[in-house]
Formats: structure tokens, sequence, C-alpha cells
């Protein structure tokens, strides 16, 4: 993954692009693009619309513990923090993880719309 360089838009939205190619010779390269504004903090309401109601994502993963045979669901680790926050009253994204923006990418068959 390479970064392809940092914008600011004039909504004071920062978008870090990073190129990537698939496993294989013949894919194309595509692009995620890490989203951060620069005019908003968690705990603070959206700076387009003023809604304090956002939604935030999680990437969880469950971790159990086999022992003899049997196995314990043990805890739920969330190893990224928050990866998204965004405001469903005017779609606005305020904050992406790379990271999830490349699952998104993954997930979607190297498709993901990008034009948030």
């Amino acid at each position: 993954m390479t970064e392809t360089g940092s914008t600011t838009s004039p909504d004071a939205r920062s978008e870090t692009s990073y190129q990537l190619t698939g496993p294989r010779p013949s894919d194309e390269p595509y692009c995620v693009t890490a989203i951060a504004r620069d005019d908003w903090e968690p705990g603070q309401p959206c700076p387009e619309c003023g809604t304090s109601h956002l939604h935030e994502m999680h990437l969880n993963e469950e971790c159990a513990i086999h022992h003899d045979g049997s196995s314990a669901f043990s805890a739920a680790l969330d190893r990224l923090g928050t990866v998204e926050y965004w405001c469903p009253e005017c779609e606005t994204v305020l904050y992406r993880h790379a990271a999830y923006a490349l699952w998104l990418a993954l997930t979607n068959n190297l498709e993901h719309d990008a034009s948030v």
C-alpha cells in the first residue's frame, strides 16, 4: 500500500489516498481513501447539519478459548478502535480509517464507491 498524497477539501475534510495492487500481476491498481475532518472530533455534532446522533463503526474480533475438546467465548477484541463515524441525517463521513476503507474495497470485489 503506497500513500499517494493528502488533500484538504473546502469542507475541512482531509483525505489520504493509498494506491493498491491486487495479488496477481494482471490485477489493476485501485485506490482506497482514509478520511478525517479537521473541524470535527468525536463527541461533537456533525459540522454539516448539526445533528448529535452519529453512527460509529467498529470492527471486532471474537476470541474463544479451546480446552479439552470444548470451546468457550472469551471476549470481543477491538483492535482498531472506531474505524468510521458518519452522520445518518446528511450522510457525511466524518472519519474513515484506511484499514476500513481497504476492507470495504475488498468486500465489494475491489469496486468500492469512494464518492463519499
